[in-house]
């Protein structure tokens, strides 16, 4: 008797089949999409080094966005600068689940440099610069160690996707309220108030934005003074405020090419916060940190 054989089609031409995408939340017009310890890829093992690569789980739909690019080119990359990682100024660790924690000293003074940062691939940051009409979405899940200690305003900035010239924000997140872009922003932090635990934070311009090419981009957690970000006067009234938070994801999405509104991606980013953070059986549901950031004073 003749056998039989099943081909199984390696090229699909129906469009109505859906497409299956390395997260959730991912879709046409995703940029980037930040998880130390995604099933699909995120930070290596062990404590990233300065210039250490971190794989964005959203490059496909990125490429696809921009036109090109790889895996490799549309990764973030993770800055670690100074004295951040020296056990006085401050310490980076990764937690139990794999999240990445970042402690600061609150009376040990930093200087300009002595930060840990994640920077946006360049491509994904002059595609942003050149489509400044377009209206993005930004969010940042990541639990609070240690609350700032009064501080408002750019000092506690902990994430975000922003530019140097403070005068030019696209989109940032701060520890108390949301940094609006150049006209208007939709914004959401939970819980609202700088204070230890689990938050969810998301913002979304509604007006252009004026970030130029030139400008330095970040995409995800800030620790610290990154150089470049704090002169010795701003870095007087930062020193002995600073922040301690675990990063766990950031995610960066194209409004204006998913046809996505911001509540209809801000609901579909906290259920999947609610059911990763703060549900039993979730990948980083009951997390904890090596150290507490009360042993760096």
């Amino acid at each position: 008797m003749p056998g039989m054989r099943i081909v199984i089609p390696t090229t699909f031409t129906d469009t109505s089949l859906p497409v299956l995408r390395d997260d959730p939340i991912l879709t046409a017009g995703s940029l980037m999409l930040l998880e130390p310890s995604h099933p699909v890829g995120g930070l290596g093992a062990g404590v990233p080094t300065d210039s250490s690569s971190f794989y964005n789980i959203g490059w496909k739909e990125a490429a696809a966005v921009i036109g090109s690019g790889t895996s490799s080119s549309l990764s973030a990359t993770v800055r670690v600068g100074g004295g951040i990682n020296n056990g006085t100024k401050g310490k980076v660790e990764r937690t139990a689940l794999g999240a990445l924690h970042g402690i600061v000293s609150q009376s040990t003074a930093l200087a300009s440099g002595d930060g840990m940062w994640i920077t946006l691939p360049t491509a994904i940051r002059d595609y942003i610069a050149a489509n400044p009409s377009h209206r993005y979405y930004y969010s940042q899940w990541d639990r609070i160690t240690r609350a700032n200690t009064g501080m408002t305003g750019a000092a506690a900035v902990s994430g975000g996707v922003i530019g140097s010239d403070t005068s030019s924000y696209l989109v940032g997140i701060r520890q108390d309220i949301p940094m609006a872009p150049s006209g208007g922003a939709d914004s959401s932090i939970n819980p609202s108030l700088n204070a230890v635990g689990e938050r969810f934070a998301s913002i979304g311009n509604t007006a252009n934005s004026s970030l130029g090419t030139s400008q330095t981009y970040s995409s995800g957690g800030v620790w610290g003074a990154p150089t470049g970000t704090y002169n010795a006067a701003v870095l007087s009234t930062r020193n002995n405020n600073w922040p301690s938070f675990v990063f766990r994801r950031s995610y960066l999405e194209d409004l204006t090419v998913s046809g996505r509104s911001i509540a209809t991606v801000r609901a579909i980013d906290q259920a999947l916060w609610n059911a990763v953070v703060n549900t039993t059986g979730g990948r980083q549901y009951g997390d904890t940190v090596p150290t507490s950031p009360s042993s760096i004073p």
